[in-house]
């Protein structure tokens, strides 16, 4: 188990940020990050990835988003702007926050880690507000969040149309959840005010 935030120190032992449960011990991971709070994380094929406000990974300056391969930190591309969220959907690895580019590619809030490339989420979906929360189900990932538009880009980065929703939305691959193209957001009733987490159940 892997946990953090803002951590100074778990049980005994002195944390940066960061700390790993090995089922009897606490332990820090890699020398910890830095600069700020761990906000998400996630694995990937036995990769830890981590997010948040923090500035140094291991010693290693990063800008958005860090991953610890169990023997080194390495920085994860360029976020402008803040990740406070992130999922696994298939090998891919799902950020959401409040962020406008990656490695500068123009993005509204939300981005895919695909074979080691950033890109746009699938179709160019995107939206308009902070991301606060994303996880997976059943195939779909589902976004919480201050939103209140999905937003949709072309190709060449251009904000194609935007659409109403308010503070929930899923995207699914086909309905039954096999690998192809993502068929659209779908609105969820998210309520009067911002989703700030949304999980399995």
């Amino acid at each position: 188990v892997c946990v953090g935030g803002a951590l100074r120190r778990v049980g005994l032992e002195g944390i940066a940020a960061l700390a790993v449960w090995d089922g009897e011990t606490w332990a820090g991971v890699g020398g910890g990050v830095s600069g700020g709070e761990v906000l998400a994380m996630a694995v990937v094929q036995e990769e830890l990835y981590v997010a948040g406000s923090i500035t140094e990974a291991g010693g290693i300056p990063i800008q958005g988003v860090a991953v610890w391969d169990s023997r080194a930190w390495r920085a994860v591309g360029i976020v402008k702007g803040s990740v406070s969220a992130m999922a696994v959907w298939g090998s891919m690895l799902i950020i959401g926050g409040r962020f406008s580019t990656v490695d500068a590619v123009p993005v509204d809030n939300v981005a895919k880690l695909a074979s080691g490339r950033w890109a746009r989420f699938d179709g160019g979906y995107g939206f308009d507000r902070e991301v606060h929360s994303i996880a997976e189900v059943d195939g779909c990932i589902y976004f919480g969040g201050s939103f209140k538009n999905v937003t949709q880009r072309s190709a060449d980065g251009a904000l194609a149309s935007i659409n109403e929703v308010v503070h929930a939305a899923r995207a699914c691959r086909t309905e039954s959840g096999a690998i192809g193209p993502v068929q659209g957001i779908q609105f969820l009733n998210g309520g009067s005010g911002p989703v700030r987490t949304v999980a399995a159940a």
